[in-house]
C-alpha cells in the first residue's frame, strides 16, 4: 500500500479541512430508501446534508432512528438541525470572544451524544421546515454576526439568553418554537436533561426514547436513548469512549496512532495541534522528519473486523468515522485504496455502517451484499480465514453524486481503502506540497473508528 498525506486543517469555517467532519457535505438534498442487506437492521430513509459539514448529526440521528424503529415499529425522522442549534449554543457559551471566532460544523459521534444527553432530540419537520437548508443558513448568519460584533465584546464570553435570541432568529424559529425551548431550557439555556429538565411537546428526552439494542450474549435488550450513549469515558482518543453498562463505544484499528483530531470541542477559537499546542505554534516535535509508517498487515485487522460482521450480524448500525477521499470513489460509490503518496483533499466523515460483503466463507464462498444470509452463512463469516471485502454505509450526500450506486444513498468502502495508511498533519506548520515541511508527527488508517454495541 501507498502511503498518502492527510491534510488535517484547523480552521472553523466550512471550507476548511479535517477536523471531525470536514469534507463531508455534499451540496442537494434527496430521499432515497434503502434495500435488503447481507444483515437484517432496519433503517430509515436517507437524508441529505446538503452544503453542511454535518454527517456526524445525519448519522447519529440514523443510527437512533434505526434502533428506535425496531423498539417502536415506526420509521420516523429526527432533526439534525435542532441539534446544530444546541451544538452552536455550545460552542458560542464556551469561552470570550476574539476578532477572528466563529463557530463551526464539524463533529463525530461523541459530541452528537453529548448534546443529546443535554438536549434530547425533536422529530424532524417540528423544529424546522427544511432542515438542511435551515442549518446552513443559520450557519452563515451567525458567523456574519460573530464578525459584526453583534454577539458582545472580544474578550467577553456572550451570555445564554443574547445566544438564544440570535439562534432562534438564524434557525427561523416560530414564537411558539422558541417558547418551547424557554419552557424546557431556560431563557437562557441554562437547564438540561443532565440537570432536571422536564421534556414538553416535541422535545424528547433521551431517557424517554426506546430503543432495542444488542448486547453480546444476551441477544437485543429493550432499553432507553440515554443508556446507549452512555457517558464519556475521559478515553485517550474521542468522546466516542463511552461508559455504562448499555452504552456502545468507540473501538480503534490496528495502527491507529492514538491521535485525535478532534480537540478543542468548546468554545468558538479553541483550535490546536494535534499534540494539543496552540495552532500555528510549533511544538517540540520535529518539523522536518515525516514519523515512519510500518506495513499494513491486513491479518492484524481480522479480529475487527470479526467484531464488526458479529455487531452488524446481531442488527447493529454501526457509526463509523473515516477519512473521505472522493477522487478515489467510483461512479457506484466505491472507495478504492489511495492510488499515490501525493497530497488528497480529504476530510473526516461519518457515516452509519448496515452491510458488508465477504468472501472465502467456508462452505458457502461469497455473501453478497445485498443478499439476506442465513444464521448458518453469517456464523461462517465470521471464520478467521474469511475476507471481508467491503463495508456499507449509509450516506448523508444525495444520491446523484454515484449514480450508479448498489443502493442509492449508500457507499460502498473497501477494506484496502480503509486500511490505507496516511500522514496526520496539521498545514499550518508547513506547505500542502511539501509534508517534511508540515507538522505531521502521527500515522493512521483511513478508517478512525467505528462505534460498537456493549460487548462487541
Amino acid at each position: 500500500m501507498r502511503t498518502a498525506l492527510l491534510v488535517l486543517g484547523l480552521g472553523f469555517a466550512a471550507s476548511s479541512l479535517g477536523l471531525g467532519a470536514l469534507g463531508c457535505s455534499s451540496g442537494n438534498e434527496a430521499h432515497e430508501d434503502a434495500q435488503d442487506d447481507l444483515t437484517n437492521i432496519p433503517v430509515t430513509t436517507t437524508l441529505d446534508q446538503a452544503k453542511n459539514d454535518t454527517c456526524w448529526l445525519y448519522a447519529t440521528t440514523a443510527w437512533l432512528e434505526s434502533l428506535h424503529a425496531e423498539a417502536a415499529g415506526t420509521s420516523d425522522h429526527y432533526s439534525p438541525a435542532y441539534l446544530e442549534y444546541w451544538r452552536f449554543y455550545n460552542l458560542l457559551t464556551a469561552q470570550k470572544l476574539t476578532a477572528t471566532s466563529q463557530v463551526r460544523q464539524t463533529g463525530y459521534w461523541g459530541w452528537a451524544s453529548n448534546i443529546i444527553q443535554q438536549r434530547g432530540i425533536v422529530p424532524l419537520g417540528t423544529f424546522s421546515d427544511s432542515d438542511a437548508t435551515t442549518e446552513y443558513s443559520a450557519f452563515t448568519q451567525i458567523n456574519a454576526e460573530l464578525e459584526a460584533g453583534a454577539f458582545g465584546a472580544i474578550g467577553t464570553v456572550p451570555g445564554g439568553a443574547l445566544v438564544r435570541a440570535k439562534l432562534d432568529a438564524a434557525f427561523g424559529l416560530s414564537m411558539s418554537e422558541s417558547a418551547l425551548l424557554t419552557e424546557v431550557f431556560g431563557s437562557d439555556g441554562s437547564k438540561s436533561f443532565l440537570d432536571g429538565a422536564v421534556a414538553s411537546g416535541t422535545v424528547v428526552a433521551p431517557q424517554d426514547f426506546a430503543v432495542l439494542t444488542p448486547v453480546l450474549g444476551q441477544g437485543k435488550v429493550m432499553t432507553t436513548l440515554d443508556q446507549v450513549m452512555g457517558t464519556w469515558a475521559g478515553g485517550t482518543h474521542t468522546a466516542d469512549d463511552r461508559s455504562g453498562a448499555m452504552a456502545w463505544t468507540g473501538v480503534y484499528p490496528p495502527g491507529y496512532a492514538g491521535f485525535s483530531p478532534f480537540m478543542g470541542e468548546g468554545g468558538t477559537t479553541a483550535a490546536t495541534n494535534m499534540d494539543g499546542a496552540p495552532a500555528g505554534k510549533t511544538s517540540a516535535a520535529t518539523t522536518s522528519t515525516l514519523p515512519a509508517i510500518p506495513t499494513v498487515d491486513p491479518a492484524t485487522w481480522r479480529p475487527m473486523l470479526q467484531r464488526i460482521q458479529r455487531a452488524l450480524n446481531d442488527g447493529a448500525p454501526l457509526p463509523a468515522i473515516w477519512e473521505e477521499s472522493r477522487a478515489n470513489a467510483d461512479a457506484t460509490g466505491t472507495f478504492h485504496t489511495v492510488p499515490s503518496a501525493l497530497p488528497n483533499s480529504t476530510g473526516s466523515h461519518v457515516t452509519l455502517l448496515t452491510d458488508y460483503q465477504v468472501s472465502n466463507v467456508p462452505g458457502f464462498g461469497t455473501l453478497l451484499a445485498g443478499t439476506p444470509a442465513t444464521p448458518a452463512q453469517m456464523a461462517a463469516s465470521l471464520d478467521d480465514g474469511a475476507l471481508v471485502d467491503f463495508l456499507r454505509a449509509k450516506n448523508s450526500w444525495a444520491t446523484d453524486i454515484f449514480p450508479q450506486a448498489a443502493v442509492p444513498g449508500y457507499v460502498d468502502l473497501d477494506l484496502a481503502y480503509l486500511m490505507e495508511p496516511v500522514y496526520l498533519c496539521n498545514t499550518a506548520e508547513g506547505s500542502l506540497s511539501d509534508p517534511t515541511s508540515a507538522f505531521c508527527t502521527a500515522y493512521g488508517p483511513m478508517l478512525w473508528d467505528v462505534i460498537l454495541p456493549p460487548g462487541y
